[in-house]
C-alpha cells in the first residue's frame, strides 16, 4: 500500500488557496491548476527601494522640513525688523540731539472778543463783494454827522450797494463770531500750530488763553495803549524749551491810540 503524501496548502499573494501534494521517493502526480483569479506565487525578491517607513511616519518627516522651512523664513524676516529698528533708532538720536536746536515761531491776530463782528465793511463774509463794492460800502461807513459820530449803523451803510440777500446772508453769518464757539475754535487751532513761540494780537480774554495753554506755554501780556481798547499782545513760549529771565514791552503808537 502506498504510503500517504504529505500535502500542504499554499496561499498565493491573492486570496485564492490551491493545494499542493508532494513525495521524496516518488513525482506527485499533477496538481489542480490553480484558478484563473489567483496570482502565480513568485519567490523573486521585491526591487530595493531603500528602507521602508511606515507612511504616518514620513507624513510626520515631511511636516518637520515645513516647519523648519517656515522658522528659518521668520528669523530671516525678525532679523529684517531688528535692521530697521536699529535703522529708526538711529534717526531718532538724530531728531533728540537737534531737537533742542529748533524752534517754531507763529503770530496769530485771533480777533479782540468785543471786535468781532461779521457786519463790520472789513469783513462782510457771505456777501461775496467786488473790491468797488468794499470801497463804497467803507466810504458810507465813514460818514459823520454834525457831531463827528458815525452817521450810519448797520445795515444802513450796506444798503445800496449790497442786494436784500446778500445783507441777509452777512448778518447770518455773524453767528460764527460770537465768543463763546469762537474761543473754542481759536485753542483748537493754536494747538495745531504747536508753536514753541507764540504771539497773540488783539488778545483781551488772556486769562481764559493762559488756562487753556498752561499745560505747556507760560506767558506775559502787555496791553494796547489806547485807553478804551481792552486788548493786547500775548507772548507764549514753550516751558520745555525756554524760562522767562526777563520782560520788556514797546508800545507802537499810531494815530488813532493819541
Amino acid at each position: 500500500q502506498e504510503p500517504p503524501h504529505p500535502s500542504v496548502a499554499c496561499r498565493g499573494p491573492s486570496s485564492s488557496t490551491y493545494w499542493h501534494r508532494f513525495s521524496s521517493s516518488a513525482p506527485a502526480a499533477p496538481s489542480a491548476a490553480p484558478p484563473a483569479s489567483a496570482a502565480p506565487y513568485s519567490a523573486a525578491a521585491p526591487p530595493d527601494t531603500g528602507p521602508w517607513s511606515p507612511p504616518l511616519q514620513q507624513h510626520a518627516a515631511q511636516g518637520t522640513a515645513t516647519l523648519e522651512a517656515r522658522l528659518r523664513q521668520l528669523e530671516a524676516l525678525v532679523e529684517q525688523q531688528a535692521q530697521q529698528l536699529h535703522s529708526w533708532e538711529s534717526s531718532m538720536a538724530v531728531v533728540r540731539r537737534d531737537s533742542s536746536r529748533i524752534v517754531t515761531v507763529a503770530q496769530y491776530n485771533i480777533l479782540a472778543s468785543y471786535l468781532g463782528k461779521n457786519t463790520q465793511p472789513w469783513f462782510l463774509y457771505g456777501a461775496e463783494i467786488t473790491c468797488d463794492q468794499r470801497v463804497a460800502v467803507f466810504k458810507k461807513f465813514g460818514e459823520r454827522d454834525a457831531n463827528g459820530k458815525p452817521a450810519n449803523a448797520w445795515p444802513m451803510y450796506a444798503e445800496g450797494i449790497l442786494t436784500p440777500a446778500q445783507i441777509l446772508e452777512v448778518s447770518r453769518r455773524d453767528e460764527d463770531f460770537k465768543w463763546p464757539s469762537r474761543k473754542v475754535r481759536l485753542v483748537d487751532q493754536i494747538r495745531q500750530l504747536d508753536a514753541d513761540v507764540l504771539s497773540l494780537v488783539e488778545l483781551d480774554e488772556k486769562e481764559y488763553f493762559h488756562q487753556c495753554l498752561l499745560d505747556e506755554w507760560d506767558m506775559v501780556f502787555h496791553k494796547r495803549p489806547r485807553a478804551e481798547s481792552l486788548d493786547g499782545c500775548g507772548v507764549f513760549w514753550r516751558r520745555s524749551k525756554f524760562s522767562l529771565l526777563a520782560q520788556h514791552a514797546i508800545d507802537f503808537v499810531d494815530g488813532s491810540d493819541d
